[in-house]
């Protein structure tokens, strides 16, 4: 199998002003080169929601909920440091929790593997008097975190059409305030220390899920 294409995300969560984050606003602050944020394809700029995609980043931002990612593996970690530097500037807004996440997706050898890796996590027989042809559309597991930080791992494995025996990894790694509270330099600083590991243990993670799980050789 081959992994097809990886995706660093990083999600803050807390109280955000959708409509200041501006791709000019991230050029003023050095968290964009002028001409990448002068380039960038603006889908959305509003008091409830802004949405634009640079040239290795894409940013979302609700009123509770931003996400910065790129498509782009050399460019995680500068994805962090984009995410530190709002924390830093953003210092006194309310965030309570983040998400290092990742989704990677996988082109498996052959129907015969798909097959597999669709037996063994989502077993037929509890469906086979149910549904005439039943199929894994997703699967997600969940666990506290196996380290010293608050919050859990979500795994979610799911079908990817759009590739020939295709199957989707995405592990999100929630981070819950450390100290139960909204300080966002705490944050800053969690994603300082512990960013570049927890996406290292991803990557080693998602490829290998199948191996180590399905019994499919990586």
């Amino acid at each position: 199998m081959k992994v097809t294409q990886e995706q660093p995300i990083i999600v803050l969560v807390g109280s955000f002003n959708p409509a200041i984050f501006h791709p000019a606003w991230f050029a003023r602050h050095g968290l964009l080169p002028e001409d990448e944020a002068n380039a960038a394809r603006i889908d959305l700029v509003h008091p409830e929601l802004t949405q634009f995609t640079a040239e290795w980043l894409s940013v979302q931002v609700s009123q509770s909920r931003l996400q910065l990612a790129t498509a782009l593996t050399p460019q995680e970690l500068p994805l962090r440091d984009v995410a530190v530097g709002i924390l830093r500037l953003l210092s006194h807004t309310p965030i309570s929790a983040i998400g290092i996440n990742r989704i990677v997706s996988v082109e498996l050898d052959s129907e015969t593997d798909w097959i597999r890796v669709n037996d063994a996590l989502a077993p037929k027989s509890p469906w086979a008097d149910l549904l005439p042809s039943p199929t894994m559309a997703g699967v997600t597991m969940e666990s506290p975190r196996g380290d010293t930080l608050p919050g859990r791992v979500t795994v979610r494995v799911s079908a990817a059409p759009e590739i020939p025996f295709g199957v989707r990894l995405n592990l999100n790694s929630h981070v819950d305030h450390p100290d139960g509270d909204t300080d966002a330099l705490r944050l800053a600083g969690v994603l300082e220390g512990h960013y570049k590991r927890i996406q290292d243990d991803a990557k080693a993670f998602l490829p290998n899920l199948l191996e180590h799980a399905l019994g499919v050789r990586a």
